[in-house]
């Protein structure tokens, strides 16, 4: 999917390797990551997480991406584009999650 950031478009996708970084990487289940997005106005942004995600939603399209450059991207963006973000990791969950595992509960659910 296309998300903009900053007036700049990027292709964001999650494909199962990038979920499985994703987990490896924060140590969370994808379905804890997405209810975490609920409380988030009682728990704060956790910007790691944040960078995490944009970092994997990128890197399928651009491979040399690096995590500080997805943080500069944020930087240069706006206060939205965190929740920009969630939305569209959100969305594509639920996607992969619906075209690959059509019989099983989304973890957005």
């Amino acid at each position: 999917m296309k998300i903009t950031i900053n007036t700049k478009d990027y292709e964001f996708k999650f494909s199962m390797k990038a979920l499985r970084n994703l987990e490896k990487r924060t140590g969370k289940k994808t379905s804890q990551i997405v209810e975490g997005f609920a409380s988030i106005t009682e728990t704060g942004v956790d910007f790691d997480l944040m960078s995490i995600i944009l970092h994997e939603g990128l890197i399928a399209n651009l491979p040399d991406l690096t995590i500080e450059q997805c943080e500069d991207i944020l930087d240069n963006g706006g206060g939205g584009d965190l929740v920009l973000i969630m939305n569209a990791f959100s969305t594509e969950v639920t996607s992969y999650w619906t075209k690959n595992l059509p019989n099983a509960q989304s973890p957005t659910t």
